[in-house]
């Protein structure tokens, strides 16, 4: 979950791990991304 209290604007991204490892790059690179799709 992300919130701007200065643009006045929140985001919540939801996922489902369907395997767990321990490389973090994969999610990591979805999560930036969606961070900078909602805040810009």
């Amino acid at each position: 979950m992300w919130i701007s209290p200065k643009q006045a604007r929140w985001a919540v991204l939801l996922t489902n791990k369907l395997f767990f490892s321990r490389a973090r790059e994969p999610i990591a690179t979805v999560r930036n991304a969606f961070c900078t799709l909602a805040f810009t």
